[in-house]
């Protein structure tokens, strides 16, 4: 194993044996895209969560070997990863139903003349025992030189679907202090991106322990947390995230087999028309693929032979997803003629 917190000799010891060929299998994060991280002779990638790495960063990782075998794996495939798989770059293996004990998540759309029923209901919910992830993208009304929408702090947002034009923001600490107000008999503490790795996992520690009701974060925590009891979640401005990371967000919840649900939480003021439609959308759609394609649709393929992974620049004569099984035809009859 090879991560960022990994000390120095120990890594050194690790990358020595791993060009060496000592080691068979090397699990790690983005830190295995590092130069000094080589191998003997690499005949296997497997990327988790694909759609967390950028077009660049999986052709690095490939290059570190003699065109090895690549497997990708994501629960919502990026607009460029659909397309590759539509065009036969990439093949396709679908696995549809979902892990045993898994809920279906519902979903709604919670419109700000109805926050105060949400906020009731979900307090008789922790009474009872439950516990809520609650979402916000946006930390707080910090400056930062890296990463800057309308001088608000972000954390770990698809910058591909944010859309910061529209509506007011909501900051952890604003619902922090809404949810303080609202009851005393619910507890509630912060997470974010920006938290020293120790602090985060003590929080997330703490939560799966019951010791307190509602994890207030950012989507840093839209993979690898598993909270049994957390069968709620709210997500803040929505509309600010791609269909994805939204599928991701919810997934976190229906995995302790109560009913589980995500409300989407409308801040003050009109979403467009086009939002509002994607997000009902998403209230009704609860299989990943048939999101990616109406994240292809709407968002577009990208550049197949570049690095954008949504937009639609490259492509003037053809629909991929309208056009899917024509050129599926145009595969096989291709193929035939070899």
């Amino acid at each position: 194993l090879l991560t960022g917190s990994t000390e120095k000799s120990a890594r050194i010891n690790l990358v020595q044996q791993l060009v060496e060929g000592k080691i068979q299998v090397l699990f790690g994060t983005h830190v295995l895209l590092s130069s000094d991280v080589q191998f003997k002779n690499l005949g296997l990638v497997v990327v988790d969560e694909q759609h967390r790495f950028g077009v660049e960063q999986r052709k690095s990782i490939l290059a570190k070997g003699h065109y090895p075998h690549a497997l990708y794996m994501t629960a919502t495939p990026i607009p460029q990863s659909l397309a590759q798989s539509i065009y036969g770059d990439l093949e396709s293996i679908i696995l549809r139903e979902k892990p045993p004990g898994r809920q279906v998540v519902k979903t709604r759309i919670v419109p700000p003349q109805k926050r105060n029923d949400m906020l009731g209901f979900l307090l008789q919910e922790v009474k009872k025992g439950a516990q809520i992830f609650w979402v916000s993208p946006q930390i707080g009304a910090k400056e930062s030189k890296n990463n800057v929408v309308n001088n608000i702090w972000w954390d770990e947002i698809d910058s591909d679907a944010a859309t910061p034009k529209e509506s007011a923001l909501v900051s952890l600490a604003d619902i922090h202090k809404e949810l303080k107000q609202f009851s005393s008999e619910w507890k509630s503490e912060i997470l974010h991106g920006k938290m020293h790795g120790t602090e985060k996992e003590k929080i997330l520690t703490r939560f799966r322990k019951k010791e307190f009701d509602i994890l207030v974060a950012t989507t840093v925590i839209e993979v690898g947390v598993d909270v049994a009891s957390a069968n709620y979640i709210v997500i803040e401005n929505p509309e600010r995230l791609g269909l994805a990371q939204l599928h991701q967000l919810r997934g976190r919840t229906g995995r302790g087999g109560a009913e589980a649900w995500c409300f989407l939480a409308q801040p003050k003021g009109d979403w467009s028309e086009s939002s509002f439609e994607r997000l009902r959308e998403f209230c009704h759609i609860e299989d990943g693929f048939k999101l990616a394609d109406l994240d292809l649709s709407q968002r577009g393929p990208g550049d197949l032979l570049g690095n954008d992974q949504s937009g639609f620049g490259s492509l003037k004569f053809v629909d991929l997803v309208q056009d899917a099984e024509l050129i599926k035809e145009v595969r096989q009859s291709c193929k035939s003629l070899m």
